[in-house]
């Protein structure tokens, strides 16, 4: 079985069909794929939810990767098209060619969005939306149970579409209300990542210690990795943010030296690294009752970083290079959540005195801060 989408022969499975097919799921994109009970190769059906299939290399209609053999390459050549084929099964007769020239015009100008786009629209027509017509969108969106924020992007998905076609429409207003993130204890982030397998554990980790987004980490590869000065290069940002270097733990460097160096990622696809993250987190929780580790998303890890950096620092500006925010409007909401959060709680810190200069280099080494001086000593502090 070769994967539609990335090209792939590694699956696992994933469960059943209602009527007893095994379904596999790729384990490097993530894309699901039903294979019918027949010894021959050549005779699995295919299941696609969103978007063009992509090649080895990413973008559609690239060429193979080479070193595989003509007949290898022809049977990837055909499930490439077979995925573009069945992208159009989604939406009316008339409308099928618009859709597949508009992706493929927008994945060849850059955008990384195309599968977002083109999902939002199939979720339109499935729910009686005409996409010529944008007053029927308009309702759809109108009458429909989702978040304003929801609305507001499949809005502006559909207008992309709609100036594709050369036609205009006058956007309905969302009125989008930022809600305050949920930050857990570091010790429901700790569990959390114990109870994880190697590779995902280890993901969680880098999430923790640098604040990435998920996609982020998910785009290391190995030579983003300095291993002899415990240091993460992030340089596939994303949203726009600016690219970071971020320094690892001896922990993390200990768990990413047990990895098997197959491919050049380190981690493979996020969105297979979510669905076994949700799975193992709803264990988790039954397991140790405790409900709020539910809320616990790979985002949160982010969010937590930005709080308790906040509150260590009390700098903005610092908690903004962190993040790789442009904004720093984005950053401001940190300052919220670390004065309601830590309003009641004292700092506890420990604290040293250094009589001389080698003390003194002791107590920086493993982490003390200086204070001030007093009776010609001079005091360090360390937060608990």
């Amino acid at each position: 079985m070769i994967c539609s989408r990335c090209g792939s022969t590694e699956f696992y499975k994933n469960g059943h069909k209602p009527d007893g097919r095994q379904r596999w799921q790729c384990k490097v994109c993530g894309r699901e794929q039903v294979k019918k009970p027949s010894s021959d190769l050549n005779s699995g059906e295919t299941y696609f939810y969103s978007g063009l299939s992509r090649t080895r290399e990413g973008r559609c209609g690239s060429p193979l990767t080479s070193g595989l053999d003509g007949e290898t390459q022809e049977r990837e050549m055909a499930c490439l098209e077979t995925a573009k084929t069945d992208l159009l099964k989604y939406f009316p007769t008339d409308i099928q060619g618009k859709i597949l020239e508009f992706a493929v015009k927008r994945e060849n100008q850059g955008y990384k969005d195309t599968e977002n786009i083109v999902y939002t629209l199939r979720r339109l027509v499935e729910v009686g939306a005409n996409l010529y017509d944008p007053e029927t969108v308009k309702t759809v969106l109108k009458v429909s149970r989702i978040q304003d924020s929801t609305k507001h992007l499949y809005a502006q998905h559909y207008e992309a579409f709609l100036s594709f076609l050369g036609g205009k429409w006058e956007r309905p207003i969302y009125r989008i209300q930022q809600k305050i993130p949920f930050i857990p204890l570091e010790s429901e982030l700790d569990q959390i990542i114990a109870s994880l397998p190697l590779k995902l554990a280890a993901f969680c980790q880098a999430l923790k210690e640098t604040g990435a987004r998920k996609g982020e980490i998910a785009a290391l590869r190995w030579t983003d990795i300095d291993f002899e000065r415990r240091i993460l290069f992030i340089n596939n940002p994303e949203k726009g943010s600016l690219p970071r270097v971020k320094r690892a733990s001896d922990k993390l460097i200990a768990m990413l030296n047990l990895f098997p160096r197959k491919s050049d990622a380190v981690f493979g696809n996020k969105e297979t690294i979510k669905n076994i993250y949700y799975r193992r987190r709803k264990k988790l929780a039954f397991k140790l009752s405790n409900p709020r580790l539910l809320k616990i998303g790979l985002h949160t890890f982010r969010h937590w970083v930005g709080t308790t950096e906040y509150h260590k620092t009390k700098d903005i500006i610092h908690v903004q290079k962190v993040l790789g925010h442009k904004n720093i409007k984005s950053t401001m909401i940190y300052i919220t959540i670390e004065e309601t959060l830590f309003a009641s709680a004292p700092d506890e810190f420990t604290s040293k005195v250094a009589h001389s200069v080698e003390e003194a280099c002791q107590l920086v080494e493993t982490g003390f801060e200086y204070v001030c001086d007093f009776d010609g000593v001079k005091i360090f502090r360390k937060r608990k």
